[in-house]
């Protein structure tokens, strides 16, 4: 049996999912805050991040309702059309799983109290955080469509294809 736990919540500016942005960086200037909780609310889970200017956000979609079927009416596309799950951002999905890539504003820890303020996101407030992890430097959107993310902050500043090849 698969048990997952949160390890935080999100706060923003969104009480409900209608505003929200689409998906992340599509409004950069967007705030929000994650703040760990029990165990995780300790400056030592947070060892390193401040090298990191983005990190990936897995939470969970608690105000989606019940996945019925294969495919979604995804609202950027006028909900008229049907996509499969797994084409989409969907928040319908089997597993009410998203990932969200976002900036690193400013870290705050304190004895029992651990927040990572973020720009750039796409949650609703009180939305349970499942994990967060530093990623990688490179995603892969499909042929042509390689994407650099300035995930590690680098000491000088590089070209993508110069950093790739180191």
């Amino acid at each position: 049996m698969l048990e997952i736990n949160p390890i935080g919540r999100i706060h923003s500016a969104f009480p409900e999912k209608f505003g929200v942005p689409k998906q992340p960086g599509l409004a950069p200037g967007l705030k929000a805050i994650i703040e760990l909780q029990g165990e995780w609310a300790h400056e030592s889970c947070l060892k390193g991040i401040e090298d990191c200017s983005h990190i990936w956000v897995i939470f969970h979609f608690h105000l989606s309702e019940p996945f019925k079927g294969a495919t979604v009416r995804p609202p950027i596309l006028g909900g008229d059309k049907r996509m499969g799950v797994f084409s989409t951002r969907s928040p319908h999905r089997p597993n009410p799983i998203g990932l969200s890539l976002v900036k690193i504003e400013k870290l705050l820890v304190k004895p029992g109290a651990a927040q990572i303020h973020v720009s750039g996101h796409d949650f609703v407030d009180g939305t349970p955080v499942i994990d967060v992890d530093r990623g990688g430097k490179i995603t892969w959107h499909g042929i042509g469509q390689l994407v650099g993310y300035p995930i590690v902050r680098l000491a000088k500043p590089t070209e993508l294809v110069g950093f790739v090849r180191e």
